[in-house]
């Protein structure tokens, strides 16, 4: 090889090298796609930050308009070049699930949405569903006298909720009154039929059982009746409920981080849908009163907002 040849293969290896060190520089990045509607995205990209800076790993984060057609949402893509598509809500991960050979990283969506990509190996996320063991221990912490809780439900959406449901009542000392129901129509006697058996309504992610209308109505006739409701989020405990257990949203954010780093290491497995793994607590004082419930002191110092 001659000198000249020599060298010029010396720069070329040089230029590889360079521009990986640069992409390596650069790191990942992430485009965003949020459905539309209010989320705690301050507190879910602080968690999702801290996670990413833990790991050592630098991403620029593009936001997205999820606004338009597919095929525009498609060109955005092309345009950005993303590693990871990162999906805030069920609209947004909607839009993105066609798009091929990009993984996609899902949050504020339930179980059940979820459920129809379980089969993709493309997606992953954190759902906002809470493991019913955990939300048991902590009605139990709550509320020691309790013995029987009412959930209304659709077996075509929640069965297997419902099964997992049962054992982790009995574990945690309980018996669960579980009411089918397949139409917001049967709410009213559901509700009927339980109030006399139960000490404790308790609410899931249920497209037939919680729609806002019916869910005002469930929260009315608990009150008139009541029944302690365990709700979904903070705007329960603030609209009547007695007690509400959700998603810690930033430890939601770095539990996604976390899927992303695994993503981005290329690592073997890479878990599929997980839960969050910690829960902020919300109490109603004011309701507590009228139904005569006083929490414990060991619970009260585990909650995170009070009514």
């Amino acid at each position: 090889m001659t000198g000249k040849k020599a060298c010029f293969v010396c720069l070329i290896c040089f230029l590889i090298v360079f521009s990986q060190t640069l992409a390596s520089a650069a790191g990942l990045t992430i485009a965003m796609l949020k459905s539309e509607g209010n989320y705690p995205m301050e507190e879910f990209l602080a968690g999702f930050n801290r996670e990413m800076s833990q790991n050592n790993i630098s991403y620029q984060m593009v936001p997205l308009d999820a606004s338009p057609a597919p095929e525009q949402i498609s060109n955005q893509i092309i345009r950005v070049k993303p590693d990871i598509l990162l999906c805030i809500g069920l609209r947004a991960l909607e839009k993105a699930a066609p798009i091929q050979k990009i993984p996609k990283l899902f949050v504020m969506v339930t179980s059940e949405n979820a459920k129809v990509w379980s089969g993709r190996n493309d997606i992953f996320g954190v759902t906002l569903d809470i493991a019913p063991a955990l939300q048991f221990r902590i009605m139990r912490q709550a509320m020691p006298a309790c013995k029987k809780i009412g959930v209304l439900y659709d077996p075509d959406q929640n069965q297997k909720l419902i099964e997992e449901a049962r054992k982790a009542a009995a574990a945690a000392g309980f018996s669960l009154v579980a009411h089918p129901i397949r139409s917001i129509r049967e709410i009213p006697l559901a509700l009927q039929k339980m109030e006399n058996n139960i000490d404790v309504i308790w609410t899931i992610y249920d497209q037939t059982a919680y729609t806002p209308e019916s869910t005002q109505y469930v929260l009315m006739q608990t009150l008139r009746n009541k029944i302690p409701m365990v709700g979904l989020s903070a705007h329960f405990a603030r609209a009547g409920a007695l007690l509400a257990i959700y998603g810690d949203y930033m430890d939601m954010g770095q539990q996604t981080a976390a899927l992303a780093a695994t993503l981005a290491q290329k690592e073997d497995f890479v878990p599929r849908i997980s839960r969050p793994h910690k829960v902020h607590i919300a109490i109603n004082k004011k309701v507590g009163r009228v139904m005569e419930i006083n929490f414990p002191e060991p619970f009260l110092r585990t909650v995170h907002q009070t009514y």
